[in-house]
C-alpha cells in the first residue's frame, strides 16, 4: 500500500467485523498506518 495514495494518519475508521478475518486485517492495517480504529464484531 502506498503511503501517498492512502494517507489515513490522524483519521478515525469504524470497521465492522473486526473480530476476525478480513475485518481484523483491515483494522490492523489501518491502525499501523496511523488511523484510530473503532472495531466491532459479533461474539463467537
Amino acid at each position: 500500500m502506498s503511503a501517498a495514495l492512502f494517507d489515513v494518519a490522524g483519521r478515525v475508521a469504524c470497521v465492522t467485523g473486526a473480530s476476525s478475518g478480513l475485518g481484523r486485517r483491515t483494522a490492523t492495517l489501518l491502525a499501523q498506518a496511523g488511523c484510530k480504529v473503532v472495531g466491532g464484531g459479533a461474539p463467537r
